[in-house]
Formats: C-alpha cells, sequence, structure tokens
C-alpha cells in the first residue's frame, strides 16, 4: 500500500511552471541553427590558427634514396656513388610576405568576431521565434478559459430559462437560441483546441521540452522608453557588429591583395643525419632567397581590385544593415505603441460590456428586456474580454519584440 501510494504521488505530482526565460535557454540547447553558427564559430577559429602558423618556422623530415648508373664513371670519382642515400632536418622559416601573412592574421581574426556576433545574432532571432509561440500559447489557453467561462455562464442561463419556460414566462425559442450559442462556442473551443496543440507541438521542435509543459504567465506590460533611447543601442546589435567585422576583415584583404606586389624573403637550414657523395661530411646548410614578382600577366592587380571590390560590398551590406534595423526597429516600437493604445480601449470596452450585460441580466428578471437583448449582451461581453486578453498579450509580445530588435536583451540572455 506504502509503495502504491508513493507511485500515485509521483504520477500525480504537478507538471513544473516553465518560464520565457528557461525556454529561451533549452532553444539554445535543441537549435541545430546554432549548432550550425557554432561550428562556423570554431571553423573560424581554426583559420586563426592556421594563419598564426603562416608566420611560424616549419620543420620537416626528408629522406630520400638514389640509386644510379656509375658504369662509365671512374672509379677514383667520389662524387658519382651508385647508392646515395640522404636524411634531413630541414626548418624554414618565411622573412617577409610583403606584410601580407600580418594582415592575413588581423583579417582571420575580424572573421572569428564576426562569426561571433553571428552567433549571438542567431540566439535573439531564436528568442523571437520562442517568444512568438510562447505568447501565441498563453493566448489561446487564456481563450479556452473565457470560452469555458462563456460555457458556464450559458450553463446558468439554461437552468434559468428552463424555470422560466416551466412557469410560462419564457418561449422554447428563447431556448433554442441560448443552446445554439452554446453549441458555437463549443465549436470554438474545439478550433482553438487544435490551434494550442499545434503551437505546442511547436513549442516542443523549438525547445526539445515536453510539449504540455505549463507555462508561467509572461504578460507584462511596463512604461517603455522613447524611441530615441532604443535607436541608441541598435548599433550594438550582434548582427551589425558582425558585418562591421565583416568589413574590417575585407579591408585587411585590401592589404593583403597589396602584399603581393612586394618581394618574397625565406630562410632554410638544413641539417643532414645521412648524406652521400663529396658532401658526406657537411652535416649543415643554409639558404637565404629572395624572389620578387615581376609580371604575373595581370593576375596581381585582378587581385587587388576583387579585394577592392568585396570591401565596397562589405561596405555597403554594413550600411543596409543599418538602415534596415533602424527601420524595423522603428516599425515595431510603432506596432507596440499602436497595439498599447488599442488595448487601453479594449479594457475600457471589456468594463463596459460587463456593467452592460449586469445591467441588462437586472432588467431581464424585471422583464424589461428580451432575451435576445440579453444574449446578445452576453455575447459582447465575451468577445471583450477576449479582446481585452489578446490584446494585452499582443502587447506584452510586441514589447519583448522591441527589447530584442534593439539589442537591449544581448547583455542579458545573449551571451550567455
Amino acid at each position: 500500500m506504502f509503495v502504491q501510494l508513493l507511485v500515485f504521488s509521483a504520477l500525480a505530482s504537478p507538471t513544473p511552471v516553465v518560464s520565457l526565460e528557461e525556454s529561451w535557454k533549452a532553444s539554445f540547447i535543441k537549435s541545430e541553427v546554432l549548432a550550425d553558427q557554432i561550428e562556423q564559430l570554431n571553423q573560424a577559429e581554426l583559420n586563426y590558427k592556421q594563419a598564426v602558423a603562416a608566420i611560424l618556422p616549419t620543420v620537416t623530415g626528408m629522406g630520400s634514396y638514389q640509386i644510379q648508373d656509375t658504369s662509365n664513371v671512374p672509379s677514383t670519382s667520389g662524387f658519382f656513388q651508385g647508392a646515395q642515400p640522404s636524411v634531413k632536418i630541414n626548418v624554414a622559416q618565411p622573412l617577409f610576405r610583403g606584410l601580407r601573412e600580418y594582415a592575413g592574421l588581423r583579417s582571420a581574426n575580424k572573421k572569428i568576431g564576426a562569426q561571433l556576433h553571428a552567433k549571438y545574432q542567431a540566439q535573439l532571432q531564436i528568442m523571437q521565434d520562442v517568444s512568438t509561440t510562447y505568447f501565441q500559447i498563453l493566448m489561446y489557453e487564456r481563450d479556452l478559459a473565457n470560452y469555458k467561462n462563456e460555457l458556464s455562464l450559458y450553463d446558468d442561463r439554461t437552468v434559468e430559462i428552463k424555470k422560466r419556460i416551466s412557469i410560462g414566462r419564457s418561449r422554447e425559442t428563447e431556448l433554442l437560441l441560448l443552446q445554439s450559442q452554446q453549441s458555437s462556442t463549443r465549436a470554438a473551443v474545439k478550433q482553438t483546441a487544435g490551434l494550442l496543440e499545434q503551437l505546442r507541438q511547436t513549442y516542443a521542435f523549438m525547445t526539445g521540452l515536453d510539449p504540455h509543459s505549463v507555462l508561467a504567465d509572461a504578460k507584462t506590460i511596463e512604461p517603455v522608453a522613447q524611441l530615441e533611447e532604443y535607436l541608441k543601442k541598435v548599433e550594438s546589435r550582434p548582427d551589425l557588429v558582425s558585418n562591421k567585422y565583416k568589413y574590417d576583415s575585407a579591408d585587411e584583404g585590401v592589404s593583403i591583395a597589396k602584399g603581393t606586389y612586394l618581394p618574397n624573403a625565406d630562410l632554410n637550414f638544413n641539417y643532414y643525419l645521412v648524406r652521400a657523395g663529396l658532401l658526406q661530411n657537411v652535416s649543415w646548410d643554409a639558404t637565404a632567397s629572395l624572389s620578387w614578382p615581376l609580371f604575373q600577366g595581370g593576375a596581381i592587380d585582378a587581385g587587388l581590385k576583387v579585394a577592392v571590390s568585396q570591401r565596397q560590398q562589405a561596405e555597403l551590406a554594413l550600411e543596409r544593415s543599418m538602415r534596415q534595423a533602424k527601420q524595423d526597429l522603428g516599425g515595431f516600437y510603432a506596432v507596440y505603441l499602436a497595439d498599447f493604445e488599442q488595448f487601453k480601449e479594449l479594457k475600457d470596452a471589456a468594463e463596459f460590456a460587463k456593467k452592460y450585460y449586469e445591467q441588462q441580466n437586472k432588467d431581464y428578471r424585471l422583464s424589461l428586456v428580451t432575451n435576445v437583448d440579453l444574449q446578445l449582451a452576453l455575447s459582447s461581453y465575451q468577445q471583450a474580454v477576449r479582446a481585452r486578453d489578446r490584446g494585452e498579450y499582443t502587447v506584452a509580445l510586441d514589447l519583448l519584440k522591441v527589447r530584442i530588435q534593439s539589442g537591449d536583451l544581448q547583455a542579458a540572455y545573449v551571451s550567455q
């Protein structure tokens, strides 16, 4: 019996409440898009290591075994031996590459910054997508609660009308009208439940959490700053910072291209472990070399022009993204203000509709109004309540989008 009670208690334990912030963090873990961005960041970091390696010396072990025909060579010759093994260690150090090797290092570092902020931007987009689904779930859940409350009112009215019919104060048609409204409301409940289940499956896909997790109510409508305050923050948005890094990287690309006009200087050192022939007693040698590209068929000029064009492209992308970000933020802010003003009117409308319904209900009991009047008042009241609640969630989501689009939430959540 004790074991059964424990099992029943475990089964009956309430589902933990999941907050919006917890949903964001779960989606960061689940998202393949973010995982792809992380892989690209890893690749950028490895490319930087390759760029570092290009300016460091390379040490290579080399071995060869050569056999040649010595039948026509005098036996007194020590140079022409039939078998000539060679084992050596080579150290090669690039001394000068027109400084493009250092520009390449800086460019690779800028690409790390660009990819890091591209990852941050992916997180912000995930936050916005998850938030939209999260608030839609809360909105539909509130719709269901309002519909159920409406059905409860209809049940109370059904009992009342049946009593009035029994004493001859109401007609059967009044009950039929009420039953029609009940059926319509039940149909709306079915439709809303289906849409809610679809949204919950989407939520589970995004976060990897239980589709029927209990979501914490997040409808907070707080005073917001003026648009100018958000516009000041927008330049720190990850996608804009990423594009700035991309421009800086492209600018270093021009320096790399210019470096190809300059000479290359290298130092090579060989240490011989095994050496044959006349030089078998020479254990090492070193070579300093210099090469200068005098003519490459126009390839160097073309390479520089390509680099300049790519830098121009990066600059245009940066400017466009900045203008687009400000336009998007202005649009989201305008929608927020409009929805907020609408919500205030919807609150008043719901309050007036409630008072109107209560008064109509009193008048109906005094036979001052008809059942149709009361039914219309009840329907209007419930519609106003649903519109008010939807408006409240809409405003809360609008505000969150403004904060996401301005980069206001980046420091708190994205860099974690």
